[in-house]
């Protein structure tokens, strides 16, 4: 499973960075959960491209719900040292009779709770009552995740997830070694960053082919860890995102040796929000949201349901102490060669970051700064 969505993570990437330019950040980890508590309730042809889209074809049912389950408990197991929240909600419309079965399972393997809402009579108050959520999930910095005029009163069931991380480095930046230093945007474009700097002994992998230096910034307890993608080349990082797939991914991290390093990193804040419907029907998920083929009968025993709307908000910090990231997704169904020492990580120009958990190789949250 965890193959699986890291398969997913790098689809997902791959098409929103060709939508979007400069800075990305999302989290694989909260979309693919709020879509295989929908994929529950699939059957048939929808269920297959679903299957497919989050790369779990090979894979039969239990596998899929067991194995998330387990990824969840290993999540859960390493706060402590770092705050990690993640919760999952049914919305449904109140009228509206789920069938026992999916409700089960979503409680199961999914640990979901369930508020119904009067969707058909004031389906502003229950878009609200979904925002409150989420916003209260996510220590208030996912607000407004479902946009106004976004719910009417077509609405049978949102499905939705939220994930809300916040970690100290194990090694702190010094406050007071952050200058003001340029940042390369593109060929003729720079600005001014907050630049971090610390020499340590870090975990690193340089990759000659591909020209990448890859660094983890481990958080306290070393359950989680920050990796960062740094091109060799000022503007190459277009060449990395195209290169990257899950084998050389897990290789480039199962590689990595201990090095000193004196790390250049720019403080990041930014929050982004994503309507994922087309680009989920890219990735070969059509008959979801298509009237007349979808079919979601494991949900509620008739075939009036189709996905209409995929919304996901995502949010990160990183400075000197940490980061901060959180992200909320809701589903709205409608009827190695040795470099020269110390090696200098010199984050002066795009890159791609991930948030991962080490053991069970999830990624949380995947991105790419492209400057302030």
């Amino acid at each position: 499973v965890a193959a699986a969505k890291t398969d997913f993570a790098l689809g997902l990437y791959k098409e929103l960075s060709q939508k979007e330019d400069g800075n990305l950040f999302f989290s694989p980890y909260s979309i693919s959960t709020a879509l295989m508590m929908t994929l529950l309730g699939s059957k048939e042809k929808t269920r297959e491209e679903m299957l497919d889209v989050l790369g779990l074809k090979d894979l039969n049912e239990s596998d899929i719900n067991s194995g998330f389950l387990q990824i969840l408990h290993h999540l859960r197991s390493s706060r402590g040292d770092v705050v990690l929240e993640m919760a999952n909600k049914l919305f449904p419309e109140a009228t509206y009779k789920l069938e026992k079965d999916f409700l089960s399972k979503c409680k199961e393997f999914y640990e979901t709770e369930i508020q119904a809402l009067d969707f058909k009579g004031n389906p502003d108050a229950s878009r609200e009552a979904i925002n409150a959520w989420a916003e209260k999930e996510t220590s208030g910095k996912i607000k407004d995740l479902l946009p106004s005029g976004s719910i009417d009163s077509l609405v049978r069931l949102v499905l939705a997830n939220a994930v809300y991380f916040k970690g100290s480095w194990l090694h702190k930046f010094k406050e007071q070694q952050t200058t003001m230093k340029d940042f390369h945007i593109r060929e003729n474009k720079v600005e001014k960053v907050n630049m971090m700097f610390m020499e340590r002994k870090f975990r690193f992998n340089f990759d000659e082919s591909l020209g990448l230096q890859v660094v983890e910034i481990p958080y306290i307890g070393n359950k989680l860890s920050m990796v960062v993608f740094l091109p060799t080349e000022r503007f190459a990082l277009n060449k990395i995102e195209n290169a990257l797939t899950t084998e050389k991914l897990h290789g480039l991290l199962a590689g990595l040796w201990e090095e000193t390093l004196m790390l250049c990193l720019p403080r990041m804040k930014f929050e982004q929000d994503f309507q994922l419907g087309e680009v989920l029907k890219k990735m070969g998920m059509i008959d979801a949201f298509s009237k007349g083929a979808a079919n979601f009968e494991a949900i509620s025993g008739s075939r009036d349901l189709v996905i209409s709307k995929v919304v996901h908000k995502a949010f990160i910090e990183v400075n000197e102490e940490g980061s901060e990231a959180a992200a909320a997704t809701a589903v709205v169904v409608k009827a190695r060669s040795m470099p020269c020492l110390p090696e200098m990580v010199n984050c002066d120009h795009p890159f791609l970051f991930l948030i991962q958990h080490n053991e069970t190789k999830t990624i949380l949250f995947l991105g790419r700064f492209s400057g302030p």
